[in-house]
């Protein structure tokens, strides 16, 4: 059996030759580095409170290409089945349902509070890095504030895990997209080691970005 082929040439060719250049980032460059945020800084020195409405506890309007840095730590660790978390209340409004862990009683150590609000809708991005002891457990939970800056849902996966809850990890990082005028709590505790002498030096960085297609790298790089 016979066949044959031709080859056909043009004046363009080849065509790599004469692609015009783009612009393209190398593999080799984490892209989270690349998306642009200004950062300020927050230190929180003493107690900031044990609930969401307490006036020391560290607050952040922000507006896409903004996010904050809070410098602390959990002072105690442990958590009892048997507590009842305190009651939240603010002015004018009913005492919210003592949304403040996952599951039935409360911490028995120190709970840190960070809320921010937005100005757009945006990609909320949550990175934090605590200095835990071996054995050292974390939860970083999230929660929906109601217009009286009181705690109602806490942030839940797809599958309906909640989303930073016992976590055995020195940093801790995860996504949700918000929108413009909603207001949320980040919420740190540390439920072992079971002592309330442990204390964990804690740096989180929460940041607003411009909300982008779900393969894409959404967050920064915390400062």
């Amino acid at each position: 059996m016979s066949g044959w082929f031709a080859i056909v040439a043009c004046a363009g060719w080849p065509r790599w030759s004469h692609v015009e250049p783009v612009e393209a980032t190398a593999a080799t460059v984490d892209r989270a580095s690349l998306i642009d945020v200004s950062w300020q800084e927050i230190a929180v020195e003493g107690d900031d409170g044990d609930v969401v409405t307490d006036p020391g506890v560290p607050a952040a309007t922000l507006a896409s290409g903004q996010g904050v840095v809070v410098l602390g730590a959990l002072d105690g660790a442990g958590f009892d089945a048997a507590l009842t978390p305190p009651e939240v209340a603010a002015n004018a409004c009913e005492p919210s349902a003592r949304v403040r862990a996952p599951y039935p009683g409360d911490y028995t150590g120190d709970v840190d509070h960070v809320v921010v609000t937005l100005v757009d809708d945006a990609t909320l991005c949550v990175d934090a890095t605590v200095d835990r002891p071996e054995g050292g457990v974390v939860d970083l939970l999230l929660f929906r504030l109601d217009e009286c800056g009181l705690p109602v849902a806490l942030a839940r996966r797809p599958n309906g895990d909640v989303i930073g809850v016992d976590s055995v990890s020195d940093t801790i990082a995860y996504a949700r997209s918000v929108f413009a005028g909603e207001s949320w709590l980040i919420q740190a505790a540390a439920w072992e080691p079971d002592d309330p002498t442990a204390s964990m030096a804690t740096e989180l960085a929460v940041s607003a970005v411009p909300t982008l297609p779900a393969d894409a790298v959404p967050c920064p790089l915390p400062p």
